[in-house]
């Protein structure tokens, strides 16, 4: 009999709302994002975002963290992520319990490229992050790099886009926006500076507006 775990029993919606720390809401996505990592099985389950939670996982809780890293609450606050499809994605709940923010959350991507940068991954095991598309919208296994400041232009042009979804969504104005994105290929205070012009002050109806790199090296304001 295996001992690998079954994709399907790694996330719980019991276990992905309870409230925690920065720390343990980091030690949890961590552990669970080794666990699908550990076979071929739970990799593709993850790649190819199979089901609510999982898209959660990755498009919600990541930027969470990464947002809060930045952005530290107060001591006493819990993070809860929210399972289900409430118009909150995320709570902030103090010692007794009760609310204190309201977030939404959200990843900015391309949807079509990085749905096949996803199956390049599991098809081939690796992507490069810069890969540009073919003229008939393939990924190449020897794809040639885009150049950066083209992506990085992209990048704001995909965040711009995701603010604006949300703005046509009509949610509560006391929520807090955090839009994610995958920042693995900026470096340093040139980037950051282009990615901010391109940026500029978009319009938006939430009580306060986050905009975070997952793995932690860009965040506005």
């Amino acid at each position: 009999m295996s001992d690998e775990i079954d994709p399907d029993n790694i996330l719980t919606a019991e276990g992905y709302e309870v409230p925690r720390t920065l720390d343990e809401l980091s030690v949890w996505w961590w552990s669970k994002y080794q666990l699908f990592a550990a076979t071929k099985a739970g990799r593709a389950y993850a790649r190819e975002g199979n089901g609510l939670l999982i898209k959660k996982f990755h498009d919600e809780a990541q930027p969470m963290i990464a947002y809060m890293r930045r952005f530290p609450p107060k001591a006493g606050v819990r993070c809860k992520l929210l399972a289900g499809n409430e118009e909150e994605d995320a709570l902030y709940v103090d010692s007794s319990g009760s609310v204190a923010r309201k977030f939404q959350i959200t990843t900015a991507v391309d949807g079509r490229t990085e749905k096949l940068r996803r199956r390049q991954l599991t098809r081939v095991g690796h992507v490069d992050g810069l890969a540009k598309l073919t003229d008939d919208d393939e990924i190449p296994d020897d794809a040639l790099p885009s150049d950066r400041y083209s992506l990085i232009e992209e990048m704001a042009a995909y965040v711009l886009a995701a603010i604006e979804r949300k703005n046509e969504k009509g949610y509560d104005p006391g929520f807090t926006l955090i839009v994610g994105f995958n920042d693995n290929t900026f470096d340093g205070e040139e980037d950051l500076s282009r990615f901010r012009m391109h940026i500029g002050n978009p319009t938006h109806k939430f009580a306060e507006l986050y905009i975070v790199g997952i793995l932690g090296h860009i965040a506005i304001p």
